[in-house]
């Protein structure tokens, strides 16, 4: 082993050494040492490692994050193969695509999160003896260090395949080693693992801590979408660092009751910083408290950072920041490919050893973004920049139809293509909208033609084949699509005037309840295009609008924490189930919907001769998987 170990399954492995005996991981009231962690993880290389993966190999984890996710990804990492995340939450046919690109030379499942066998891919399943005591095999670095590639991370394409984005070992050590130099660990730490596995954050989220020795807390899927919830398992975990997608930072100090934890850091990244956001965090969080905003995107994840208590005092908006190492170069180029002026705007492009190795399996579309100058690779970002006159980048826009929807990004031309696939659509254009709530948030809106097609058929349709963060929160059929003077379609008035259409929600023979209930759902959507029975999510609400649901509903009903939670709403996601509830907190008949909290109605049954069906959810409480059957 090198003094200095440049991948982080060797890195792991000298930390596992060092502090056999401390917390690596809590889950659930669990606690795992290093050791065995280690041992879990040693385990399952040994069973890759006798099914001859190894070096240059794939391996997919069909698994939802928790002990045996982190176990899985040593393990392979430690053979010299690639993890590939390979959520169960998808949709199936997502996870086809992604197989099918991918090539997997096996995938890891466990008796939670079985592989289907659609997915046409070799299958190791862990459920025995998954937390076997083994060793890490020994392993030596060949080449450059950390060179060899570490994870496949899956995101939105244009093509209507997901892109398959390889990075080194690597190129994750410029972000592990900011954090260690700017913010180093101290003992009693805790850290937060609870981003979503196809992410670079959840990469920084593992190992940021797990290499320092410092135990991270890994919390459920299902608690991070309750806001309540999480800040709460954040509390009484002891928490001191957290990484967060500004659109969940803003939904959190947007209630008044929030009194922010005392953690040592707060990185926000995945989503542009509006200046009213950052502000707003320098007066929640105390001054003990570092708040930082980090540029990158999952080619070059972590790029460029800036001290939000310092920017957040400037009034020309916030800058990007500086390059987190020294080994990061940015240049901004106009379109002659000449690098501009102070004070004029071009595309940003940028070299180091953040980069990604390739888009797997598809050199042209690997071309058409890295280039080399010199013998060096650079970066089209894609993202336009304006230099400042004090020199630093200043964020304009995007060049193309990628955009950012809670922190996920989302290529609206693949959007478009399933849409234009779908039966009855002659065309469609997707647009990112500013959110109903402000704060710079966007939402995904879709307009189809002819006006023939049923946009809730058309979602239901959509669901089968793109993740939850990619379905748009308005889809609406339309006989023509505006268009500017050229002809082209007006994409600019669509996002400015598209919430101006249909209202089915009508007052006639509602009650008191429900129409008060339809008004802060106009206000919260921003549209009215839903009914007394239509679900709150079916109508484009998502997990953190349900929380200013929440608000604005118990602020409307004078309702406190224990009168009605998250939880109720998911129980009763239609205004007329929910004003029955409210209606009979009132009159104090309170249903216990706490025993299931969990419950959550896809669709009303309309005939009364039919019993209703009831369908468990997969092991991280999703249901995407019986849309279509619903």
């Amino acid at each position: 082993m090198t003094s200095s170990p440049r991948s982080l399954d060797l890195a792991f492995a000298r930390q596992a050494r060092a502090t056999p005996d401390a917390p690596a991981l809590v889950e659930a009231g669990r606690v795992t040492s290093y050791a065995e962690l280690e041992g879990a993880a040693g385990h399952i290389a040994g069973l890759l490692q006798a099914r001859d993966v190894g070096d240059g190999a794939i391996v997919g984890l069909h698994l939802e994050r928790g002990h045996s996710w982190v176990a899985a990804t040593l393990g392979a990492l430690s053979t010299g193969a690639a993890v590939l995340p390979l959520p169960p939450s998808y949709p199936l046919e997502r996870r086809r695509a992604i197989v099918a690109g991918a090539e997997p030379a096996i995938v890891l499942a466990d008796e939670a999160t079985p592989v289907p066998a659609e997915l046409d891919a070799p299958v190791l399943d862990l459920s025995p003896g998954a937390g076997a005591v083994g060793a890490l095999p020994e392993r030596v670095e060949d080449g450059p260090p950390g060179a060899s590639p570490a994870f496949v991370m899956s995101s939105s394409g244009t093509t209507g395949r997901p892109k398959l984005i390889v990075r080194s070992h690597r190129s994750f050590f410029h972000r592990l080693e900011w954090t260690w130099r700017t913010l180093p660990f101290r003992d009693g730490e805790v850290g937060c693992q609870k981003a979503h596995q196809t992410t670079t954050h959840a990469v920084y989220e593992l190992f940021e801590p797990l290499l320092r020795g410092i135990p991270s807390l890994i919390v459920p899927d299902a608690t991070v979408r309750d806001l309540e919830a999480f800040w709460s398992e954040v509390r009484s975990a002891g928490v001191t660092r957290l990484l967060l997608v500004p659109s969940m930072l803003r939904a959190t100090l947007e209630e008044a009751a929030f009194t922010p934890p005392p953690i040592r850091a707060l990185i926000l990244m995945g989503e542009a910083v509006p200046p009213g956001l950052a502000r707003s965090a320098v007066e929640a969080f105390p001054p003990s408290t570092p708040l930082y905003s980090i540029y990158g995107s999952t080619e070059a994840s972590s790029l460029l950072a800036v001290d939000l208590r310092r920017a957040a005092r400037e009034e020309s908006g916030l800058p990007l920041g500086e390059p987190l190492s020294a080994d990061i170069t940015t240049q901004v180029l106009g379109t002659d490919g000449r690098p501009v002026a102070r004070g004029e705007t071009g595309r940003l492009h940028i070299r180091g050893p953040a980069l990604f190795d390739e888009y797997l399996g598809d050199e042209e579309l690997t071309a058409s973004v890295v280039r080399r100058v010199d013998g060096e690779r650079w970066f089209d970002t894609r993202d336009d920049v304006r230099i400042h006159p004090d020199g630093s980048l200043r964020f304009v826009g995007r060049t193309d139809h990628t955009v950012k929807i809670r922190g996920f990004r989302v290529d609206l031309d693949e959007v478009e293509r399933h849409l234009r696939g779908l039966p009855g659509v002659s065309d469609a254009v997707a647009v990112a909208a500013p959110a109903p709530a402000g704060g710079g948030a966007l939402v995904l809106h879709t307009y189809v033609t002819p006006s023939d097609p049923d946009p809730e058929e058309l979602l239901r349709q959509l669901r089968d084949v793109l993740p939850e963060h990619a379905v748009p929160s308005l889809l609406r059929a339309v006989d023509e699509f505006p268009r500017t003077s050229s002809g082209k379609v007006d994409r600019r008035r669509l996002a400015q005037e598209g919430l101006s259409g249909e209202q089915r929600w009508s007052d006639a023979g509602r009650s008191d309840e429900e129409r008060a209930l339809a008004g802060i759902w106009g206000r919260i959507l921003g549209h009215g295009e839903f009914s007394h029975d239509t679900s709150f999510f079916e109508a484009g609400g998502s997990s953190l609008s349900a929380f200013a649901l929440l608000r604005e509903v118990r602020d409307r009903f004078a309702l406190d924490p224990a009168e009605l939670d998250v939880t109720h709403i998911l129980a009763n996601p239609t205004i007329e189930a929910l004003a029955r509830r409210l209606s009979r907190e009132r009159e104090g008949h309170v249903p216990e919907d706490h025993a299931s909290p969990g419950l959550v109605v896809l669709k009303t049954g309309r005939s009364p001769l039919a019993p209703p069906l009831v369908l468990l959810s997969a092991a991280g409480g999703t249901l995407g998987a019986y849309q279509r059957l619903v």
